[in-house]
């Protein structure tokens, strides 16, 4: 059992957890509900995992640089390993992963991988930091993958709820490889709210799933 810590406001109650720094619970105190997807062996045993440095699976889990051979289980490794706590104080938690021999040997690169997270009354904000701290270009992705309780409110169905982007101007994803590393980009949509039931970004995947 991994230490866990805890923000709180007068609207919510969030706890994360040292390993893998994944929310834990975003409870709500006003409406006295959980909003996060709590984990069942059933159906998907995690709740906000973090994805570093693939998001994705690899073929045959390998890939090469400099013409050695690596493996990397899907989704990478960051979601399965402790981060340490490195600044705290009432309202924000920043985790921080840093290469090690273990990810050397999956990863080839020197890295600082942080995670912030800023609570602000009813509003929870995530800020992901990525340090190259060796010599050579590291190419790497990442992701976060949380799961909601849908629908919260009894009477509610899953279509009252959205996902709503305040900031649309961040809507583009790369869409045609034009070389090996350059990708022209496309305009997602143009509207700023969208429904779970319709929604498909790049790097994210929305979808319902019935739990009885």
């Amino acid at each position: 059992m991994f230490v866990m810590q805890q923000l709180e406001s007068s609207d919510l109650r969030i706890q994360i957890s040292e390993w893998g720094a994944e929310l834990q619970s975003i409870y709500s105190k006003a409406n006295h509900i959980e909003v996060l997807w709590q984990g069942h062996n059933r159906y998907w045993n995690r709740r906000a995992p973090v994805l570093f440095p693939i998001v994705g699976k690899l073929k045959n889990h390998t890939y090469i640089v400099n013409s050695k051979p690596y493996q990397l289980p899907q989704h990478g490794f960051a979601r399965d390993v402790k981060f340490n706590v490195t600044a705290q104080d009432t309202n924000t938690l920043e985790y921080t992963l840093e290469s090690n021999a273990y990810t050397q040997s999956v990863f080839p690169f020197a890295f600082q991988f942080k995670i912030k997270y800023s609570l602000n009354n009813c509003i929870l904000t995530t800020c992901f930091t990525t340090v190259n701290t060796g010599n050579t270009q590291m190419m790497y992705s990442f992701g976060a993958h949380p799961a909601f309780n849908c629908p919260m409110i009894a009477g509610t169905r899953p279509d009252d709820y959205a996902i709503r982007f305040y900031n649309t101007n961040l809507t583009h994803t790369l869409w045609r490889r034009v070389s090996a590393l350059q990708f022209k980009t496309r305009c997602i949509f143009k509207t700023a709210c969208y429904h779970y039931t319709n929604l498909f970004l790049i790097m994210m995947h929305s979808y319902l799933k019935t739990v009885k």
